[in-house]
């Protein structure tokens, strides 16, 4: 009967969707098998009882009870006041990035690029809160902070203060007579109306274009290669009327001997010096040196393993480049896997110390509980 009672307490009591769960994990492959056995055990009666645990990380699930209950607090709360949409403008000729840790905005990198030409300035509209893990101690509980989209969207204003700003409110407010003669209150507007700060924004804009016109003149005065934003600033400014003619260092290619052709992805003739395809569907990354010193990606870009370890080295990315060209032939010699990045490993053994520790924890708790419903049920059936 104790027996019965033991097995009963553990295996037969558990709810069918935990079991199905704790199937799901053990029959999914390759990451289930051996992942998945996460076990406590409690000895009752001279058995060994065996607790099966779910493997959250093998589900893709955050481990952490805790911040489970915060973060559903702090969603419940957005849900209630509401969240206020946030738009970025640019009249920058050039693609607008930002290494911040918070992951819509390095999402974002790429997406809000330069004005079209017939365009008088590009925007990108933040929509929604971000929600991240975080602890204001080594010792504290994980909690929810929460990131508003003006938050997110005020990062880039503060990175590029000439020719770009933030605020509240969508694209189509731009168009809006009524709004732009509205006092903003957002921060840097310095309680300017909107329209204002859009002029002020598009006249800052023409400066920083001008500025860099002047410093590829320099540069090709001094036989050096005009940068990747000088170029783009001397093409925008001839299209607003602001030179009569292009430089002719802007279409000019010094290095005949790195001339590309065509793109190595879509087999068409690309603009010659771009970092990234010319063509309308392709986004192949030419030159991932290039592409990365104007910040058109980021150090995790998979192109950048094209380059050599010694350029990524002098760039001071090394550690998040897993493997280069340089590294992979041998690697394919040798048979071996090839490997993640420092980085990666780094906060791969991060994450690994704290499910460890989590996982621990948990299973003492289970332990504890099993212990404490034995003992309970034994106790019943003994006054039976």
């Amino acid at each position: 009967m104790a027996d019965k009672l033991a097995y009963g307490t553990t295996l037969a009591d558990t709810p069918a969707e935990v079991t199905a769960e704790r199937a799901q994990v053990v029959a999914s492959t390759p990451q289930g098998q051996g992942l998945a056995g996460v076990s406590a055990h409690v000895t009752y009666g001279g058995r060994d009882i065996e607790i099966g645990a779910i493997n959250h990380k093998a589900l893709g699930r955050p481990t952490d009870p805790q911040f489970e209950r915060n973060r559903a607090s702090v969603q419940s709360r957005l849900n209630q006041v509401g969240v206020a949409w946030a738009t970025v403008v640019s009249y920058l000729p050039i693609v607008l990035h930002t290494d911040s840790l918070l992951i819509p905005s390095r999402k974002s990198n790429g997406k809000i690029g330069p004005p079209k030409d017939h365009k008088e300035y590009a925007t990108y509209t933040f929509k929604d809160a971000f929600i991240e893990p975080g602890r204001r101690g080594a010792d504290s509980p994980l909690l929810a902070t929460d990131w508003h989209p003006i938050q997110m969207a005020n990062e880039f204003p503060k990175l590029y203060p000439q020719g770009v700003f933030a605020f509240r409110g969508d694209a189509s407010d731009l168009t809006n007579p009524e709004w732009l003669k509205r006092v903003s209150n957002e921060e840097g507007h310095f309680g300017r109306t909107y329209g204002e700060v859009l002029e002020d924004t598009r006249k800052a804009s023409v400066l920083w274009m001008q500025e860099h016109l002047r410093y590829g003149n320099e540069r090709d005065r001094q036989k050096q290669e005009p940068t990747l934003p000088q170029k783009a600033a001397a093409r925008r400014l001839l299209h607003l009327g602001f030179i009569k003619q292009m430089p002719t260092w802007v279409e000019q290619q010094r290095d005949t001997g790195v001339k590309i052709t065509s793109c190595p992805k879509c087999q068409k003739p690309s603009e010659p010096g771009a970092p990234s395809c010319t063509n309308a569907g392709c986004d192949y990354i030419i030159d991932p040196r290039k592409a990365y010193e104007i910040s058109a990606i980021g150090e995790e870009h998979l192109c950048l393993e094209r380059l050599t370890r010694a350029e990524v080295k002098e760039m001071g990315i090394s550690d998040y480049v897993a493997e280069t060209s340089d590294e992979k032939v041998d690697r394919l010699a040798a048979g071996i896997p090839k490997p993640v990045s420092v980085a990666a490993m780094r906060l791969q053994d991060s994450q690994d110390e704290y499910h460890s520790t989590r996982r621990k924890a948990e299973a003492a708790e289970a332990a504890a509980a099993v212990g404490a419903a034995v003992a309970k049920a034994t106790k019943k059936t003994d006054k039976e």
